[in-house]
């Protein structure tokens, strides 16, 4: 269950079309399915590199559980990046991505935890 928070200072003309694009996007990239993925689209938000406001900056933070590594992480930035630079006309130079491994034990959904789900499903 992924969670991705995209901030732009970019408008995007339809931020649901494009949550829901996204979304289905990730979970190519990811390997899980869209339905499990949750995503926030911050646009038209107050953005800075380099104390320039230049229109094209782009901070995502995608947290997730059991889905990083230094080797994936690369692949998932390049597929990614390429993703924003097409879809909503990113500048790679101005798009930062932060991943961010989950413990299952500090992450609540359907009344318990990630770790005691995971404990569930294992034991079936």
């Amino acid at each position: 269950m992924p969670i991705a928070i995209l901030s732009t200072n970019r408008p995007i003309a339809d931020a649901h079309e494009f949550a829901s694009l996204f979304t289905k996007k990730l979970g190519a990239i990811l390997d899980k399915a869209p339905e499990s993925i949750y995503v926030k689209i911050e646009d038209k938000a107050t953005l800075a590199r380099g104390g320039e406001h230049d229109d094209r900056v782009i901070y995502l933070h995608i947290k997730a559980v059991n889905v990083f590594n230094p080797e994936s992480n690369v692949r998932f930035s390049a597929e990614i990046t390429q993703y924003l630079v097409e879809s909503i006309q990113a500048s790679p130079d101005k798009t930062i991505i932060e991943f961010t491994p989950l413990d299952p034990n500090f992450v609540g959904k359907q009344f318990t935890t990630i770790a005691e789900s995971l404990k569930s499903s294992q034991s079936t």
